[in-house]
């Protein structure tokens, strides 16, 4: 069976997730391959496709431009609590003809990527589409997550206005059978289902998969040595790719670590961050890793991850950490519950709550027996629930059998 997946970018936390599914479907002998539109590494399986013909590209990019410009301007400058994007893309069908016919189509995080009025219908009339919800961007209309309420000007509601309507008008025109939802999380699952473009598919929850031969426990002290750690201190690690993202909850971390009674306690960072952008004190930052080896060191040095996301699916970060044997304390919110289970895995905190993370963070440091017993729970459930052959056995039953019922048609 012949699957293509389309995703937009090389590299974040849905394009990891999504080529982690590829290479999982290859190693179970799938013929999958994964179809980009921004430069990076060529794993096996993957292809870019050139960038479109020049006018177009230069209309799209153009209005994009003049969008970010006049919606940057409507709110003064101030950041937006959550990506947003337009359902439409220089892409269109012509650009995928030279790719060979698959049986199933799966779609990942493709905005800039997936014109919506020209594309979707087109892969439909060609083969059964699947579609792994990163986000909630293909039920929503411009944005990725729900916008605070301070993000809504009367020219982003006309937006996203738009964008719900092209969206609507080519979902419905879709046959029920041609698209098939899967949602990482079952919080995702049950926001899909509620939401007036999606709820008629057909919606599965199949988790991400997580390389456990990569992520996995193989000791602190060596961990610690290769980063240049103290051996005999707690700590604490959070990584984003921008580690100010509201979404991400950065500042929560922060106060916490502030607000904790646990002495000594060393906050070990993962990814971008401004320099005027004021960090813990005794924090050791590594700034943005791109490796997965470096990213497993980092796991194994700490003693606890958190996990402080306000909105979230099925967090790449926690699947790791619980792969490398390490708990985590994170807010009860979206896909994170699914993982993180208290007593088992770590601890969750009503979601907002840095005194709440303190508490939980001080709470783990009291309990060292509870700890290591965390260690090899934690590791067995991220085997057990979450190893890229569970994945790819999932998908590979979907595929199998969305293909057998286009064939009795």
């Amino acid at each position: 069976m012949k699957i293509t997946h389309l995703n937009t970018l090389a590299g974040g936390g849905a394009a990891n997730a999504a080529i982690r599914l590829h290479q999982g479907l290859l190693a179970a002998g799938v013929d999958s391959l994964f179809v980009r539109a921004k430069n990076g590494r060529l794993d096996p399986g993957v292809h870019e496709i050139p960038q479109p013909a020049k006018p177009r590209e230069f209309l799209v990019r153009c209005l994009r431009k003049w969008r970010r410009w006049r919606d940057e301007r409507s709110i003064r400058g101030r950041k937006f609590s959550t990506y947003l994007s337009d359902p439409l893309a220089a892409f269109t069908p012509q650009d995928l003809d030279g790719l060979r016919a698959p049986d199933v189509f799966n779609l990942h995080w493709t905005s800039g990527f997936l014109d919506w009025a020209s594309m979707l219908p087109w892969m439909a009339a060609q083969a059964p589409l699947v579609w792994t919800l990163h986000d909630m961007n293909p039920f929503l209309g411009i944005w990725h997550y729900l916008p605070e309420a301070a993000d809504w000007t009367p020219a982003l509601r006309r937006r996203d206005e738009r964008a719900r309507d092209v969206k609507k008008r080519v979902l419905d025109a879709l046959p029920k059978d041609r698209l098939t939802v899967v949602g990482p999380s079952k919080w995702m699952c049950e926001e899909a289902g509620k939401s007036e473009l999606m709820r008629r598919f057909d919606i599965r929850h199949i988790p991400y998969g997580v390389d456990t031969d990569v992520f996995q426990p193989f000791g602190k002290s060596v961990a610690r040595q290769a980063l240049g750690l103290p051996q005999d201190v707690p700590v604490v690690g959070f990584a984003a790719d921008y580690l100010p993202d509201p979404r991400k909850g950065g500042r929560s971390v922060f106060e916490a670590l502030s607000a904790m009674q646990t002495p000594g306690v060393v906050p070990l960072l993962v990814g971008s961050s401004p320099s005027a952008h004021p960090l813990p004190a005794r924090a050791v930052h590594l700034g943005r890793v791109e490796s997965s080896r470096v990213m497993a060191l980092f796991y194994n040095a700490i003693d606890l991850f958190v996990c402080p996301s306000l909105q979230d699916n099925l967090p790449n970060t926690v699947l790791e950490s619980l792969a490398c044997g390490t708990p985590v304390v994170a807010f009860n919110t979206g896909g994170i519950p699914d993982m993180v289970r208290p007593g088992i895995t770590g601890w969750l905190v009503q979601p907002g709550s840095a005194t709440g993370l303190a508490h939980a963070l001080d709470a783990a440091f009291s309990v060292p027996l509870m700890l290591k017993q965390m260690n090899v729970q934690c590791r067995d459930v991220a085997v057990r629930e979450y190893a890229l052959a569970v994945q790819a056995a999932s998908y590979s039953a979907l595929y199998a059998g969305l293909r057998g019922g286009e064939q009795r048609l």
